[in-house]
């Protein structure tokens, strides 16, 4: 799916968050798949959008960066006139 944080310049998809969250940590794949109780090997199979986290691993990942995941309910209203 993608994703467009407020203040991100462009669509986003899951791969390039986590990517992006592990980057502005300064970590790189080995030491965030150790933070986050995870391989390397899934941890980069995810980075390239070769697979897909769970929302909870997901989550774990983001969190072991320092960062949160947070969802919110989108709702997009529609006027019909009679």
């Amino acid at each position: 799916g993608q994703i467009r944080p407020i203040g991100y310049p462009r669509w986003m998809d899951r791969a390039y968050l986590l990517e992006r969250a592990r980057r502005a940590r300064g970590l790189n794949q080995t030491q965030l798949a150790a933070r986050s109780g995870t391989s390397q090997a899934t941890l980069s199979a995810y980075e390239r959008g070769v697979k897909s986290p769970s929302l909870k691993v997901a989550a774990r990942i983001i969190a072991a960066t320092g960062h949160d995941l947070n969802l919110r309910v989108h709702i997009d209203w529609a006027e019909h006139y009679p």
